[in-house]
């Protein structure tokens, strides 16, 4: 006995030991996580961050304020505005739909959503799950209408815009195009199919039986949300209230804590709502009808992440940000909710490094595996020139003090960095995008393509052009007054001080515009994006199409001047 009681008393003590150095190195980590966000101010925006591993949240914790001017330190309970987080949580509703057999996501939306215009050829529910549905922009179509997201937009606004779309920016299922529009109009296939509103449906199926206590789609902006970060905006030396009044739920609209997400994570892992084989489902990516496929799934993409595959998805709405990451392999997840505009990823990166170290093996392009180089400037003279994307603004690179930078009409100038293997970078907001350069036989530049999150070819293509330089007569031949019934708006062509400029009755400022090529022109307004005068055959112009940004597709008429 005596020996027996000495074994077990070793054993306590080893098992004491090693627990105390678990708990040790646990602490280690944590402090590591709160140094990165040493430069988060107590009167300042701040971040809620959730850490999820094998079935537990591991750490939860808040930095910063949650209300400009008062004395409100985040928590890992205060409740953010998730913004595009949202949509893996409409996408989710519509995979219980199809489970229940109320929805088919090979089903044209116009069965659950006659109003819709008939397009040609059908949209199905799956193409506005996996962003293929070819619909115009809804925040394009807003801000063209000059309607914005602190305005108190309500969805059945929205649904009536999106219905008077007259033509669609591509084909469906031809090409992936990130659309909020989309979601919206999931959002009122879960009412259509259910009886159920997105939050009744949500509340019921999935924050409920999760225990979600503090997650809602608000689709009443006058409710009260208790401990509901505000947005903050820089105001003079220090920080304004920012306002967001829009009841717009589907793609943005879902409000949480860290706290809550953790039970998220627990779902993926762990299911509740759902089984294996049905979070399986909801994490495989969709394909283009040609069966191309592309790296996002129901409401989250599918990437590499410091090495690792993941399952994620980023939000970005007015003045707040947030962040989730999965990986399924490992059991392990990060959430990060902001109440400003910060890069959120790089922080999630780190902190999957730090819990899980650097995965071995080569990494993708945009997960690390194209380093910066130390560019020559006969490297970088041979990326300078002016490029043409059919989809997009076109991009001129220039040098400037022997750096290289991306210049859009009517967009901050950007950093571009040369990497390894003919790739670059350009910062756009918070983040990077990436780029693969063409070269013909000779090997100079005839253009490049961006790169998606698994470092695959999205088939966005910038193609080299020579500049062009209208005439004076030129620009004068497209003045005049031109309609789109899509929005309502009518725009007047001017030119002023040698450059063609629109305005329309709601404007403050005149839109400017920058020659690409003959007909088409880039224009300082993201609405309007790019456009492409329509002539008839002695060269008057009839018209003109919005050919890049959000609201491509858009037919505007030449129309007799309004009698001032």
């Amino acid at each position: 006995m005596r020996k027996l009681s000495m074994r077990a008393l070793l054993l306590a003590v080893c098992w004491l030991s090693f627990a105390v150095s678990a708990s040790a190195q646990d602490e280690s980590k944590q402090r590591a996580v709160d140094a990165l966000f040493g430069e988060v101010t107590a009167d300042g925006p701040g971040i809620a961050v959730g850490i999820y591993h094998e079935g537990k949240t591991i750490y939860a914790h808040g930095y910063g304020n949650a209300i400009p001017g008062r004395d409100a330190p985040i928590t890992e309970h205060t409740v953010f505005h998730v913004a595009s987080v949202s949509k893996e949580f409409t996408a989710f509703a519509i995979a219980l739909l199809v489970r229940d057999g109320k929805v088919k996501l090979d089903d044209d939306i116009r069965t659950y959503l006659p109003q819709m215009p008939d397009f040609g050829a059908p949209i199905t529910v799956g193409d506005l799950v996996h962003h293929l549905s070819g619909l115009k922009e809804q925040n394009m179509m807003f801000w063209m209408a000059q309607r914005y997201r602190n305005d108190n937009l309500k969805q059945q606004q929205a649904l009536s815009l999106i219905a008077r779309q007259r033509g669609l920016v591509s084909p469906p299922g031809t090409r992936f195009s990130y659309n909020n529009t989309g979601y919206t109009l999931l959002a009122a296939i879960v009412q259509a199919a259910s009886g159920q509103t997105l939050r009744q449906f949500t509340d019921a199926r999935i924050f409920e039986p999760l225990g979600m206590k503090q997650t809602l789609f608000r689709d009443d902006a006058s409710e009260i949300i208790p401990e509901l970060a505000d947005g903050f905006t820089p105001r003079g030396k220090g920080w304004g209230r920012a306002v967001l009044g829009s009841e717009l739920v589907g793609p943005t609209g879902l409000h949480s804590s860290v706290t809550d997400m953790m039970k998220w994570l627990a779902n993926f892992d762990q299911p509740r709502v759902g089984d294996a084989a049905f979070i399986e489902r909801v994490f495989t990516p969709g394909k283009l009808r040609d069966g191309k496929p592309i790296n996002y799934a129901f409401g989250l993409f599918n990437q590499d992440f410091a090495g690792h595959p993941a399952i994620t998805h980023d939000g970005s709405d007015y003045t707040y940000r947030s962040t989730l990451v999965y990986l399924p392999k490992e059991r392990f997840g990060v959430v990060l909710l902001a109440n400003s505009q910060r890069n959120l990823g790089d922080i999630a990166r780190k902190i999957v490094e730090l819990y899980l170290g650097a995965a071995p093996g080569p990494r993708s392009i945009v997960d690390g595996g194209a380093p910066v180089i130390q560019s020559t400037a006969k490297q970088r003279q041979a990326l300078v020139g002016h490029y043409l994307n059919p989809y997009l603004w076109a991009a001129d690179i220039v040098e400037k003090d022997g750096k290289l930078q991306w210049l859009s009409t009517g967009w901050p100038s950007s950093d571009v960095q040369l990497r390894k293997d003919d790739v670059f970078s350009r910062t756009l907001g918070t983040e990077l995008r990436y780029f693969k350069i063409d070269r013909d036989k000779r090997g100079a530049v005839t253009g490049f393509r961006l790169v998606g999150a698994l470092g695959e070819d999205t088939g966005d293509r910038y193609e080299r052009i020579p500049p062009v330089s209208p005439t004076l007569a030129d620009l004068q031949l497209l003045t005049g007054d031109y309609r789109t019934g899509e929005v309502d708006i009518t725009y007047t062509f001017t030119v002023q001080d040698g450059q063609l400029t629109a305005r329309s009755i709601w404007s403050t400022k005149p839109i400017r515009l920058s020659p690409v090529t003959a007909d088409r022109y880039d224009t300082d307004d993201i609405p309007m994006g790019s456009i492409e005068f329509v002539r008839e055959p002695s060269g008057k112009p009839t018209g003109f199409r919005i050919v890049g940004g959000g609201m491509r597709g858009t037919v505007f008429e030449r129309v007799a001047p309004f009698v001032r």
